[in-house]
């Protein structure tokens, strides 16, 4: 279940600025002879323009939430190659309440850019960000281009973006295919060469942090099938927990429904759940999906007791969508979130 496509400053969810942000650049190479004409509208897409989010039909950087005016900034920053540093830096100026109100007291676009302008010249001359880094020079115009392609010319980008998904859907699908065949090939293996090396990452992580400590897991994509073959078939005879885990793009609930993990069982069948991990070995589980992710699935309706399971928009085209997650700054806030609610609740610990 998707949400329609809708073109222009204010249909357009302002993550998928940052996915245009981040598709500049390819998009900026193609020859004069691969950019495409605008398609006619269509019933579900709409070619034309409408009205923006300010007056005159213009994007504007004010009006974005906190998160998703830092996840735009540094998916700019992210696409010339900046430091983690720079990239905190970035986040850390998108939320600052000074910027925010210069951007509030600018009365076009164009001033917008001068205020980004002059923050990016700030933040040099203090020494946080080294001199002589060309990069910030060009932010507000790369952030203006972003505004005009979502604002002026939506249908353009939208048709080369859809002319070249195919090949990108078919390197993700093969991909994700060849990557499930050769693990399921180690069904019967215990606990096999996959499961093995990532039994004796945690087991080393645990064996090196203090006893209190919790040990919290991040997964994206197969990572989720591992990990959780290791939490219902390996972890409590290794006396182990995860204390939280969160996968993302993951498809337990898809590797349930087909019974491909070691400890399925053939019998349970919709509308039967299948029973979740013991607390003795999880504490928390955030499953983690997008719906413009074609490879992630929900859990919830699989399992009979899954704390966390919910979307996450990541504003990312289809061909993109499965990578998104971990480039988000928002998805980083959601996740401390997310850890400090099961740490008040000491991960479920029994």
């Amino acid at each position: 279940r998707s949400q329609l496509l809708g073109m222009g400053g204010a249909t357009m969810p302002a993550a998928s600025m940052a996915e245009t942000a981040e598709m500049l650049e390819s998009l900026d190479s193609l020859p004069p002879k691969q950019m495409l004409p605008a398609p006619k509208p269509s019933g579900l897409i709409s070619a034309g323009r409408t009205v923006g989010i300010a007056a005159g039909g213009k994007s504007r950087l004010a009006d974005l939430s906190d998160d998703q005016r830092a996840d735009l900034l540094v998916s700019i920053a992210r696409s010339r190659n900046r430091p983690a540093a720079d990239l905190l830096l970035v986040d850390e100026l998108a939320r600052n309440a000074a910027f925010i109100a210069k951007l509030k007291a600018a009365k076009t676009p164009a001033d917008e850019m001068v205020v980004v302008r002059e923050a990016a010249i700030a933040l040099t001359h203090k020494g946080l960000i080294a001199q002589g880094s060309g990069w910030w020079s060009n932010v507000a115009d790369r952030l203006s281009e972003v505004y005009d392609r979502v604002d002026s010319a939506p249908a353009n980008a939208l048709t080369k973006l859809v002319m070249e998904a195919r090949g990108k859907i078919n390197d993700l699908a093969t991909g994700f295919i060849g990557d499930v065949f050769a693990y399921l090939q180690e069904k019967d293996q215990r606990p096999g060469a996959i499961r093995g090396r990532v039994l004796e990452a945690i087991r080393k992580a645990r064996n090196a942090a203090p006893v209190d400590e919790p040990l919290i897991v991040v997964t994206h994509s197969m990572g989720g099938q591992i990990i959780y073959d290791l939490v219902t078939s390996f972890l409590e005879a290794e006396n182990l927990r995860i204390d939280f885990w969160v996968a993302t793009a993951s498809q337990v609930g898809f590797f349930e429904e087909m019974k491909a993990f070691i400890n399925s069982d053939p019998s349970i069948a919709s509308p039967n759940r299948v029973p979740s991990p013991s607390a003795k070995v999880l504490g928390w589980w955030w499953n983690v999906w997008d719906p413009n992710d074609i490879i992630s699935y929900t859990a919830k309706p699989i399992f009979d007791k899954v704390l966390d399971d919910e979307a996450f928009e990541g504003g990312a085209a289809l061909a993109q969508a499965h990578s998104t997650y971990l480039k988000r700054p928002s998805f980083y806030r959601k996740l401390a979130e997310k850890i400090q609610t099961a740490k008040a609740l000491n991960y479920n610990r029994i």
